[in-house]
């Protein structure tokens, strides 16, 4: 499957068809976590550092979910290094089970924590922030300096690169931050008008909306760029967003404005005047070419900048991977690929888990195209004192 055998995929489809994916039920993590050590030697958790490199330069993450706690486990698994730290941050409508799931597994790892303020997610308000916003807030002010970076992931995802590698990578960013940014892509309407929710008789639910209403301007001439929520983020750009004034006053500016998930810590680290640390100083042109292609992520956004054929499914425009995505992901230089749902296509997912971990196993043997990440705009032209 990850050289593009087509009778292989062919195979893999049929055996998907026949055989469908059954989840592993809350009720079993609970039993299983039960006996943490049985628990984390049963499902393969790396369990010591696999180098004095990756000893020394810890990562921090946080995983935003609100289903499938299997995937969300698996995930973690993937990615789990006992030198790093994880906070997952559970959305309050998830069911009880779950949250008693989660409390109980991540009891059995001494660096994995639920978030200390859970909140309720509406797809497009502020709310989108806070998963991110409440992990970095407990990264810096309970685990300050035990780490060097942050990257924030939801449960849908899965590593492209190993933890060696993402610590190689970090340390070419050497204090900048891997944060997008687009001012040509930018809708103004976004930071120009009030938006909120209301009920849709049409759509029969709650939307989230433009009331054409004008908003008040922030205070501090700023230029407004669309990115993505997800990012790369230096230590002390953190420190920045948790505690700087004027990063606090923005966010509260943002509160009623549209999507600021694509734009709140994008313009913080895309104006030059407010000094952020590891920020963007670089072309605006560059920046508006990197921002649909950032290394952080392989996301497929459908129709957007993106010839690509979705092999899976879309859904609200993003492509879903299924298992014909697998070897064309298998090549991929980004970090992490969004979106994998854990029954859909499962054989793609359980393959690149595989290959993620054969490889993990290979410590600092795989190959990784140093040049490529050291050509990046946001490597070349960003400030180096994220990590001063």
């Amino acid at each position: 499957m990850l050289k593009g055998d087509e009778g292989e995929l062919k195979r893999a489809q049929a055996v998907m068809i026949k055989i469908p994916k059954q989840p592993i039920y809350d009720e079993t993590y609970m039993e299983w976590t039960q006996n943490c050590p049985k628990f984390r030697a049963q499902r393969g958790y790396v369990e010591v550092p696999l180098s004095e490199e990756e000893e020394n330069y810890p990562l921090a993450f946080s995983i935003a979910m609100y289903t499938d706690v299997e995937q969300t486990e698996r995930l973690l698994r993937a990615i789990y290094q006992p030198q790093n730290l994880y906070c997952i941050h559970i959305d309050t409508k998830s069911p009880l089970l779950l949250h008693r799931t989660m409390q109980s597994l991540v009891r059995c790892f001494p660096n994995v924590f639920i978030a200390s303020h859970l909140d309720k997610i509406k797809w497009g308000d502020v709310s989108v922030l806070l998963p991110a916003i409440n992990c970095m807030r407990d990264m810096v002010r309970r685990y300050k300096g035990r780490w060097k970076y942050f990257i924030n992931l939801t449960g849908q995802e899965m590593p492209l690169r190993t933890n060696w590698e993402l610590v190689q990578i970090a340390k070419i960013f050497n204090g900048s931050n891997d944060i997008g940014g687009s001012a040509a892509r930018m809708e103004m309407a976004r930071v120009e008008h009030l938006w909120t929710h209301r009920w849709s008789k049409t759509y029969q639910q709650t939307i989230f909306y433009d009331t054409m209403q004008p908003k008040a301007p922030f205070r501090l001439d700023l230029t407004f760029v669309k990115g993505e929520l997800h990012g790369l983020f230096s230590r002390r750009m953190l420190e920045y967003i948790i505690e700087d004034p004027i990063s606090q006053e923005y966010l509260r500016w943002c509160w009623d404005t549209g999507h600021p998930s694509e734009h709140y810590w994008n313009v913080l680290n895309y104006n030059k005047q407010l000094k952020a640390p590891g920020g963007y100083e670089g072309p605006s042109d560059l920046a508006d070419e990197y921002s649909v292609r950032q290394v952080i992520r392989a996301k497929s956004w459908v129709g957007h900048y993106n010839n690509r054929e979705c092999q899976g499914k879309v859904v609200r425009g993003i492509c879903v991977y299924g298992a014909g995505d697998t070897p064309w992901l298998a090549t991929r230089p980004e970090l992490f690929a969004n979106k994998f749902h854990l029954t859909f296509q499962y054989l793609g997912y359980d393959c690149l888990e595989e290959r993620h971990r054969n490889r993990t196993m290979m410590r600092d043997k795989v190959d990784l195209d140093r040049e490529f990440y050291k050509n990046l705009p946001t490597v070349k032209f960003s400030r180096k004192d994220g990590l001063e």
